[in-house]
């Protein structure tokens, strides 16, 4: 009886699959920009609902959300080149 997979390579492809389909989490959020300037008060929230202070250079990804105060502002670059203020 064989304990490892390596003269198995078709099942082996068909468990990695199996596993990518079941588990959501193991693939990654698609990076949508990178914040460029931010002032005042501004969090971004992720789908968990985890708040994080937003800073220059962070990266914000797909299913976030940035949350400003009165007095705060967020610019973002985006991927494809855009600017959000």
């Amino acid at each position: 009886m064989h304990n490892d997979f390596r003269g198995y390579p078709l099942r082996n492809i068909l468990v990695l699959l199996a596993l990518l389909l079941l588990c959501p989490a193991v693939t990654a959020a698609e990076l949508f920009g990178t914040v460029d300037a931010v002032s005042g008060g501004a969090a971004v929230v992720d789908q968990s609902g985890k708040s994080t202070p937003i800073t220059d250079g962070l990266k914000i990804y797909e299913g976030q959300t940035i949350n400003s105060a009165q007095d705060g502002e967020v610019h973002l670059v985006t991927e494809d080149g855009g600017i959000i203020a």
